[in-house]
């Protein structure tokens, strides 16, 4: 991983990374001697390939409509207005058809892996292994490759890694690559020219349409996924990508928790969202000049104390909240509270599904967080009031009065903080 700002990135990824692999070297278990696993995969990567091709054709005469009319402000003829229409309807089809076949072909190698024969009867370990394997193998191979051509490795995930581009080419207009089309991805004798070239390149001689075995079918390949001016990254899968020919609010997508969050007070958000353009496009002494005026704003208390709140969404109403707090994991333990819906029961509010709940926490040190958990049961003793501390003797009655996990008779399964409410409200 490389943290901070690198301008000029490239992101490479394989295609459906972990099915492919698994087609193409034919991992399948001895027990299934009609390769039913594979045919089965075969058809979900096919199936998806077809819809992509349909998302990006139908997107490119929707793009086509937006910048060279809708943008420019022409009105369109009644003819062009239904086919827009259409073709936009046709790329979210084929946008949501793809999507679930994507779902389903990356969760078969979650189900290979699955201990539990209860959750896929066809489950192998050792398919599960070799697949992560080789795709480690194809990730190095891709990094070293790519290396040694000038480009930098910057921050990976699963099935890709992100490089900085080099400053030079090897291919050119007046040099290029002429692919032979040895691999399912590229076609032979097109011209390929800069990092193009490069890729072609490296899937002809790679990833070759070359069968591992008799039932095995090719579908490796190493595609471009995106190509960004800038990004900066704060940390592994926390990054923001700067796209300069896009309006605002596109020109920046932030990946990640710890700069885009909707539970993150709003204060941090709105000086996220110039702080981080303002890097982006190499203002550094501006993004100083913002950043200590904001904390002169926070000091002086000149944030709107809405901003500062800490925010939750309402999910459930306030009734199925109280249930499911009575009721215990499989641990045994009570579910976690939620400090928001606590102080909507504690308030009495009338509050609905779908609505945010601003609310401040009081205390005066980062110890005291939204909602703390009960630790320590305490009685007065003597007559000088002297607190004593009842949590052992407590836990005791309460094992006492739990057999093996189970209340004993006519009584109600409760955790063991509301048991205490309910049997020693003076604790």
């Amino acid at each position: 991983l490389r943290v901070g700002f690198v301008d000029n990135v490239i992101k490479l990824d394989y295609n459906s990374l972990y099915p492919s692999i698994i087609l193409t070297w034919g991992i399948t278990d001895e027990t299934d001697l009609m390769n039913a696993m594979l045919k089965m995969l075969e058809y979900v990567l096919t199936t998806r390939e077809k819809y992509k091709g349909d998302k990006k054709k139908a997107g490119k005469i929707v793009d086509m409509y937006e910048d060279e009319f809708i943008a420019k402000g022409i009105e369109l003829l009644a003819e062009q207005i239904i086919e827009y229409n259409q073709q936009k309807m046709q790329y979210n089809f084929a946008d949501k058809k793809q999507n679930q076949q994507k779902v389903l072909g990356n969760s078969f190698f979650g189900s290979y892996g699955s201990n539990n024969g209860s959750v896929f009867p066809w489950k192998s370990q050792k398919c599960a292994e070799q697949t992560t394997c080789t795709g480690r193998q194809c990730l190095r191979l891709m990094i070293s490759h790519f290396h040694k051509l000038g480009y930098i490795p910057i921050v990976g995930d699963t099935d890709g890694f992100n490089f900085k581009l080099p400053d030079t080419y090897r291919y050119t207009d007046e040099n290029p690559y002429i692919s032979n089309g040895m691999s399912r991805v590229t076609e032979a004798g097109k011209k390929y020219t800069g990092f193009q070239a490069d890729v072609a390149e490296f899937n002809d001689k790679f990833m070759r349409d070359f069968h591992y075995g008799p039932n095995c079918v090719n579908k490796m390949g190493l595609g471009i996924d995106e190509i960004v001016a800038a990004t900066i990254n704060f940390s592994r899968k926390n990054y923001a990508d700067y796209f300069p020919e896009e309006e605002f609010p596109k020109d920046i997508k932030m990946v990640g928790n710890t700069i885009k969050s909707k539970k993150m007070p709003d204060y941090i958000a709105k000086f996220l969202e110039k702080g981080i353009r303002l890097l982006e496009r190499k203002k550094g002494q501006e993004f100083l000049d913002e950043y200590y005026a904001y904390v002169e704003k926070i000091y002086n208390y000149n944030i709107p104390i809405k901003m500062i709140a800490s925010k939750g969404k309402i999910k459930k109403s306030l009734k199925d909240y109280v249930i499911d707090c009575n009721t215990l994991t499989k641990a045994g333990r009570p579910k976690s509270r939620q400090a928001w819906m606590e102080l909507a029961l504690k308030e009495n509010l009338d509050v609905h599904m779908g609505e945010t709940i601003y609310y401040i926490n009081t205390g005066k040190s980062k110890s005291q967080a939204d909602v703390k958990k009960v630790t320590h049961y305490y009685a007065t003793d003597g007559m000088f009031n002297e607190k004593k501390d009842m949590k052992v003797t407590l836990e005791k009655e309460y094992k006492a009065n739990n057999i093996d996990g189970k209340l004993a008779p006519k009584e109600v399964k409760l955790s063991f903080n509301e048991w205490v409410k309910r049997h020693h409200s003076d604790i």
